[in-house]
């Protein structure tokens, strides 16, 4: 293989990822179950929605499958500043769902 399909194979396999919104995704589904409130599809994206409009995007390149591990090593405090928006969606949703 020459070096011009190494390069494909390469590109081939990063993405172009917004890490918040795979941080909040998967904390708002954790965070979803400590709330007294419903847990439904539309329940979790409406929470997601709102927290991720309060928080500045933060995109990166990876290869499939390392998401998780860069997932792991966004700064604390970071994170922290993540946690806060989304307790103040699910509140948000908690006190007023779009379902009845």
């Amino acid at each position: 293989m020459d070096d011009t399909q190494n390069n494909e194979t390469a590109r081939e396999e990063l993405i172009l990822v917004n890490v918040v919104e795979s941080l909040v995704r998967v904390k708002t589904r954790e965070m979803i179950k400590t709330f007294d409130m419903c847990q439904c599809d539309q329940c979790y994206f409406d929470a997601c929605a709102i927290a991720l409009n309060h928080t500045k995007p933060l995109y990166i390149t990876t290869h499939k499958g390392q998401l998780l591990s860069k997932l792991t090593t966004i700064n604390y405090g970071y994170q922290a500043v993540q946690m806060v928006e989304i307790m103040k969606a699910l509140e948000k949703v908690k006190g007023n769902p779009k379902h009845k």
